[in-house]
């Protein structure tokens, strides 16, 4: 008796394992296809399939004044679905050579939610390096099951080869403790300057399940007041886009994401940066 009672807990516990891999797999396919991977993603970020320290690390100077600090909110309407969005904040400050990215990422549906946190510290090193480690949460809560926490790993770098090469690599989702749940995503960018204003990126990444994918994307900066950037998903076919308008110090930023099966998914975010 005590063997069939120890069984089926054995059992209970690799179903409950395995469905919960699969939820986060699920939701992580989802926002993959909808805002470019897992994890807060502004609009122009999933047009360009970046992650926030990377982005940061390659775009958060303006000319030879560093933003100091900024915050950002916003919202992604996924493919149209009823009650599934995902909401996310941003808040960050740099001193010097050091900075500091706090993000994080809620989605809804209507089985349960999924919440992401990530903090970074940033390091724009000498010789044209910057690194940015993190460490992050994600929790997933499903009706009628217990809770799932996972602890991981992050670290974005981007290395400066030359004033119009730049070389953009993440490692995200690296296991810590928590859920047994394997692997970790990696990618790789090559990002070329052939203007101070304009930026073309080619992209490939391959997932914690070995899948591949690649992408393309451009950004170009009209003046210090407005940007627009496009990107394209050669293994989903997804095509994305963002434009950003600001006054001072405040914006605004929308994009759209096209999915050929799922359809549209439409973002709009706010900002505020010194």
């Amino acid at each position: 008796m005590r063997g069939e009672n120890a069984s089926v807990k054995r059992f209970q516990s690799v179903a409950r394992i395995l469905l919960l891999s699969l939820v986060l797999c699920v939701a992580g396919v989802v926002g993959a296809w909808a805002i470019g991977g897992p994890g807060y993603r502004n609009p122009e970020s999933a047009a360009l399939g970046l992650d926030t320290p990377s982005r940061i690390l390659l775009f958060g100077d303006t000319g030879r004044t560093p933003q100091r600090w900024w915050v950002e909110a916003g919202q992604w309407r996924l493919f149209d679905i009823e009650d599934l969005a995902s909401n996310g904040a941003e808040f960050g400050v740099r001193y010097g050579r050091f900075g500091v990215v706090v993000s994080s990422l809620f989605i809804s549906s209507p089985v349960g939610m999924e919440s992401r946190y990530l903090g970074s510290i940033m390091w724009w090193g000498p010789r044209r390096i910057r690194i940015a480690p993190g460490i992050g949460a994600e929790v997933v809560t499903m009706d009628g099951f217990e809770k799932a926490v996972l602890l991981f790993a992050t670290v974005s770098a981007v290395v400066e080869l030359s004033d119009m090469v730049r070389l953009v690599s993440t490692i995200d989702h690296a296991r810590i403790a928590g859920e047994p749940y394997p692997g970790a995503d990696a990618s790789a960018s090559v990002v070329l300057f052939p203007r101070s204003r304009v930026c073309g990126l080619a992209r490939v990444a391959v997932s914690r399940h070995g899948a591949i994918s690649t992408g393309f994307g451009t950004r170009v900066r009209f003046s210090r007041l407005a940007s627009a950037a496009v990107g394209y998903d050669e293994s989903t076919g997804v095509l994305k886009g963002s434009v950003t308008a600001c006054v001072r110090s405040a914006g605004v930023q929308a994009g759209a994401t096209v999915h050929p099966v799922l359809g549209i998914s439409k973002a709009v975010f706010v900002f505020w940066r010194r």
